[in-house]
């Protein structure tokens, strides 16, 4: 009996190399056979060597609130908070610091109690913008991990990071220009 049609019968696996290795067949990824999925759960797309995984859906776009928050707080430590301290700074330095007081080899607090009202403002700014600016740079980090405003979120570090350096700079210069007035030079 001469059949012309091929033989049907299933390609046998490649031989295992002298390292153990198997070469992969071309049978597409499953499950075992018995192995059923837990209630809730869908069985994984079967895929073949060769082709490319689907790709994931978009990820939805998320506000920059959160970013734009802490851009605006660390606007207002680094901007806001400077001056307001320099003003203080200069009236604390025009109404206390005198020749005498910045001669003596020893200052005395009781030197500020003319000007005791600003001393507390200053005071008050300085403990606010202290807040303001921990707290922007907290939440630019948080923005900035989270993907939720992340440009505003860097700029808010970058600016709370130099809040410090700036009002210190602000603060004592006012100071210095203020008792420079005061003694009349």
């Amino acid at each position: 009996m001469s059949d012309s049609t091929p033989d049907q019968s299933p390609v046998p696996p490649p031989a295992a190399a002298a390292s153990g290795w198997t070469a992969p067949s071309a049978r597409p990824f499953a499950p075992p056979a018995g192995y059923s999925m837990p209630p809730g759960y869908s069985a994984p797309p079967t895929q073949h060597l060769g082709t490319s995984v689907p790709a994931a859906p978009p990820a939805q776009k998320r506000g920059a609130a959160l970013g734009v928050v802490a851009l605006l707080l660390s606007l207002f430590a680094v901007v806001i908070v400077p001056l307001v301290l320099g003003v203080t700074a200069f009236e604390i330095g025009q109404g206390a610091l005198t020749q005498n007081v910045l001669t003596t080899a020893q200052f005395s607090p009781e030197a500020l109690t003319p000007v005791r009202g600003w001393v507390l403002f200053a005071e008050i700014t300085f403990w606010t913008g202290t807040v303001c600016g921990i707290w922007a740079l907290t939440q630019g980090i948080v923005a900035i991990v989270r993907r939720r405003g992340r440009g505003a979120g860097i700029a808010a570090v970058v600016l709370a990071s130099a809040g410090p350096l700036i009002a210190l700079v602000v603060g004592f210069s006012a100071l210095a220009v203020g008792a420079t007035m005061n003694m009349g030079g």
